[in-house]
């Protein structure tokens, strides 16, 4: 099992695997207890910036291992971006802005004192207009974009019209 301890803003601020043996549990009164210690958090921070090593404001850091649910975090007009307590570990970090190419770090280490300078890119815009389908038909359909590791659908306007921006270089497929 892994027992986790929740902070009032959802953030998992201490987790620990258990295994639960027998002779380890008390029922008393139909009531189970397991007394379990749980590790404290760290605090972990970091700063977003573009290639010209210029802050990114309002970026959304994520978060995410396979032991605990998503924290997220937005960036100051600084770049920065802190999780006040993070279960050390293993991590994918995802940073994401409309108009830059979002970033990915898999098996991210989380530990006391660590920091992260994540590097954002300009990416190339595509827009376009669709055509041939009825008023109706465009209020409900989406152009589809994969293009590496991104993949993003987007609402297509009255007019047809669409506009997708922070496309890596490279191959990229529209549906």
């Amino acid at each position: 099992y892994t027992v986790q301890a929740i902070a009032s803003d959802n953030s998992v601020v201490a987790s620990q695997q258990v295994t639960v043996r027998e002779g380890q549990v008390t029922t008393v009164d139909r009531e189970t207890r397991l007394d379990v210690e749980l590790e404290e958090g760290v605090a972990f921070s970091g700063t977003v910036v573009e290639s010209n090593g210029t802050p990114v404001a309002d970026a959304e850091v994520y978060v995410t291992s396979f032991a605990s649910s998503m924290n997220a975090a937005r960036t100051d007009l600084e770049g920065r971006f802190t999780f006040d307590r993070i279960v050390p570990g293993q991590y994918r970090v995802s940073v994401t802005k409309p108009g830059l190419v979002p970033a990915l770090l898999d098996d991210f280490e989380v530990t006391a004192g660590r920091s992260l300078r994540v590097q954002l890119e300009e990416g190339a815009t595509i827009h376009g207009r669709v055509t041939g389908l009825t008023p109706e038909e465009l209020e409900t359909a989406k152009v589809q974009f994969t293009g590496g590791a991104m993949s993003e659908r987007v609402a297509i306007a009255a007019d047809g019209s669409y506009r997708i921006e922070g496309v890596p270089d490279g191959a990229v497929r529209l549906q």
